[in-house]
């Protein structure tokens, strides 16, 4: 017996939620690891830093 996905899809979505809010890294950690950064090199990750701790978790 075949079975649409789509019709799986929206039976499952009315019992169980689609998506979770997870924290994906701590921000304590990523100023540890700014921190630790040279003034002047990797600017590209500095930049990554300092928009993951604007975003937070």
């Amino acid at each position: 017996m075949s079975t649409d996905s789509t019709q799986v899809t929206a039976t499952l979505a009315g019992n169980l939620p689609i998506a979770r809010m997870r924290a994906l890294y701590r921000l304590d950690d990523v100023e540890k690891r700014l921190d630790k950064l040279p003034a002047h090199d990797h600017e590209h990750v500095r930049a990554i830093y300092a928009c993951m701790l604007q975003k937070g978790n």
